[in-house]
Order: structure tokens, then sequence, then C-alpha cells
């Protein structure tokens, strides 16, 4: 079986829709992260750790990466802007991820350029007439993107100090009180466990067809408990709404063959 059925296979047009609009949200809610990390900074309250001399936050650097990421977020919004403008939103959030090392560059801000650069580059395709036939290629990427997160979080907890519960014991401090039986030891063990088990999980029950509504009820259900007992509340939320947009993507298959899914 070649790859060719794979990358030229495409999901409805509202799945896309739906995908794109986690993204705007999740973009939205990591800009606005960004915006008050930076008036910290400017404002005095915080300080400044910039990855080079001489490129670090000021006045005029914050509001145009801001205003650049801005810009793009607002072409994700629209149709008819997002071919030509969608690609302004990778660049001004990248631009605004190096701008100090306290920005959520290696946790969030990679996945909503990610996400946004492919979004961007499978609208660009279908709007020419030689590539209209694998427009919905660039969407692989990012349910591969998905895989590969969990993957790598599966493997970066392998390790004494995670698997003994310790770094569980001191993450419930979220919104909602974790009920008390929780700090018992021998629970923070199982719970680390299970976080193991269901992120390796999830690395590969997306792509198994028997599994994927599964994989997809579970990584929501994952999310709803890390944003109600974990913090930063903000930047979890905009964590499950840019991990949101591969799951939608997942969620609409198994994709259909031909161009007749997407709207002319």
């Amino acid at each position: 079986m070649t790859a060719a059925p794979w990358y030229r296979r495409a999901p409805a047009e509202s799945v896309v829709t739906v995908s794109r609009w986690s993204l705007v949200v999740a973009s939205t809610l990591t800009l606005l992260e960004t915006g008050l990390a930076f008036a910290s900074i400017l404002g005095g309250a915080g300080v400044a750790v910039p990855r080079w001399e001489g490129y670090e936050v000021n006045a005029t650097l914050a509001i145009a990466t801001l205003a650049v990421w801005a810009a793009g977020t607002g072409a994700l919004a629209i149709p008819v802007l997002l071919p030509r403008w969608g690609w302004l939103c990778p660049v001004g959030a990248i631009a605004a991820a190096l701008l100090d090392r306290q920005t959520l560059a290696g946790e969030i801000i990679y996945l909503v350029v990610v996400m946004s650069t492919v979004h961007w580059w499978s609208a660009a395709l279908a709007g020419r007439e030689s590539t209209a036939a694998v427009w919905a290629a660039p969407l692989r990427v990012a349910q591969v993107t998905i895989s590969l997160v969990f993957a790598w979080a599966t493997y970066a907890k392998l390790n004494s100090r995670f698997m003994s519960g310790a770094v569980l014991s001191v993450s419930f401090v979220g919104p909602v009180p974790a009920p008390g039986f929780v700090s018992d030891r021998r629970v923070l063990v199982l719970l680390a466990l299970i976080t193991v088990v269901a992120e390796g999980f999830l690395a590969v029950g997306f792509w198994m067809r028997g599994l994927r509504r599964l994989a997809v009820i579970a990584a929501v259900l994952f999310h709803i408990f890390i944003v109600l007992f974990f913090t930063p509340t903000l930047a979890l939320f905009a964590f499950s709404f840019v991990m949101g947009t591969g799951y939608v993507l997942f969620a609409g298959e198994p994709w259909r063959t031909g161009r007749e899914t997407r709207a002319a």
C-alpha cells in the first residue's frame, strides 16, 4: 500500500473549521499569556531573561511582535484572509517567543507555530489548481505532532522522580482542591503509573480505527482533569485548545478521498 492515498485523503470542511477555531482560541490565549509576561517585564515587576543580547523585551519590539501575531491569528479566523496572511501567526509567535526565556516557547508556543503553519499551508494549497488535490496533506502534520507530544511526554516521565509520585505531590494546586486521599504516596504512585500508561496509549491510539474514539474521549478527559487540578490555568487552557486542533482532525476520521470535502 502506497502513501499516496493516505496524504490525499481529506476531512470534511466542518472538521477543518472546528480544528481551526480551536487553534484560534489557543493562539489568542497564548498571545495573552505572552503579553502579560511582557507587561510584567516592562512594568518592572518581572526581570527580563533575554536569549540574545540586543534582542530583548522593550515596548517597540513587544508591541510589534504581538501585533503581527494578533494579525495572523485574525487571519486564521477569516477563511478569505487565511491563504494570504495566515503565515503571520507563526512568524509573530516565533518572534515573540524568542524575545525572552520566560515565554511558553518550549511548552505551548511551538505547538501554536506548528498548527498555525499547517492550517495556513493547507489553505494555500487549496487555493491553487495545481495543488488542490493534496490540500489536506499538511493537516497530517498536525496529527503526527499530537502523537509525538504524547510519545515524548511518556518517555520523559519514565524516571524515578516522576514514577515515585514526587512530581504529582506538588502539582495539585489548581482551581479545584484535590481530594485528601490524593496526598497518599501509594495513590500518587498509582496516578503516576496511570499517567504514563495513558499518555503512551494516546501516542498510538489515535491511529487505530478501533481505539480512535476512545483515545479522543480520553484526551478530552485528560485536559479537563489538568485544567481543574493543575496550574497555571490560562496556559493549560491554551494547551488544551492547541492540542484540540489535532484531536478534532482525528475525530473526523476516516477522511475521504477527492476534492469534494473542500469548499470551493
